[in-house]
């Protein structure tokens, strides 16, 4: 322990302690010692503050890093009590690129047989779980509030799961609920790949007019929403043909025309609306 180093301050809130006791603690103390307790009764300044002042060429680690390396422990590597009125953690970042997060978090177990193992959990409260709030204007931001992104084309698995067990919403939305912009899928022998909520459908080869039998991909309660892609070429929804159930063919013939399909697995493609705007 022979890096230990202490700097014993009244102005900045800095640890006070005795070296000796902490040395005593170190050396004698069994597993239920606390190696370190700051126990601050000023009225101002922090208890413990760790700082480091250097540029990237002089560091190759984080300011602080907490290691469990026994797998045979099962209590936290940290634990936060906030008995106040106050954040129990508040981070405060400079972080403007991609890349750069106020909180990572890389769970890195490749198990599959604990349903529960995540990166986060939250329970309890009366409040809210998680709160993103963000205020700037347009000129200080690049991207969402809150993201989440799976990158990897193998994953299976939704992106994200909502599970209400109460009586009210799963999600409310107070704004827009927004799609994006569509992409455009070309019909192929009567047939296109939908890979999100909302798509443009072109004919083949760019022709007059195209029939459309089969839309694969989707899930269970998945909603696509379909609009021909240029009002020159007709698409020709065809009902019954493949795996789309509709009520009667719906003609395409312009740009504004939209179609509303729900899947069910083991049935196809069913009909919520449709729209033939002139």
């Amino acid at each position: 322990m022979s890096n230990i180093a202490l700097t014993s301050t009244t102005l900045s809130g800095f640890l006070e302690a005795d070296f000796q006791q902490f040395k005593d603690v170190i050396q004698d103390g069994g597993v239920n010692a606390i190696v370190l307790d700051v126990n601050q009764t000023g009225t101002s300044g922090v208890g413990a503050t760790l700082r480091r002042d250097l540029a990237s060429a002089s560091t190759d680690n984080s300011v602080v890093k907490i290691t469990q390396d026994n797998a045979g422990d099962d209590q936290p590597a940290l634990s936060i009590q906030q008995d106040g009125n106050a954040d129990a953690l508040q981070i405060n970042t400079t972080a403007t690129m991609d890349g750069e997060y106020g909180i990572r978090i890389d769970a890195t177990s490749a198990s599959t047989t604990v349903d529960a193992a995540g990166g986060i959990r939250i329970a309890g409260g009366s409040a809210r779980g998680i709160y993103c709030v963000r205020d700037s204007t347009s000129a200080y931001t690049t991207g969402a509030v809150a993201a989440i992104i799976q990158t990897n084309a193998g994953d299976d698995q939704p992106a994200l799961e909502v599970q209400q067990d109460g009586s009210a919403q799963a999600i409310l939305c107070n704004g827009f609920l927004g799609l994006g912009a569509p992409t455009e899928l070309t019909i192929a022998t009567g047939i296109v790949t939908a890979t999100r909520s909302y798509h443009t459908i072109d004919t083949e080869a760019d022709a007059a007019s195209d029939d459309l039998d089969t839309i694969n991909g989707g899930n269970n309660g998945d909603i696509l929403i379909c609009k021909s892609a240029a009002p020159g070429r007709v698409v020709t929804f065809k009902d019954g043909t493949g795996n789309l159930l509709l009520a009667g063919d719906f003609v395409a013939d312009n740009a504004r025309d939209t179609i509303t399909l729900l899947w069910g697995t083991g049935l196809g493609w069913m009909e919520i609306s449709r729209s033939n705007n002139l």
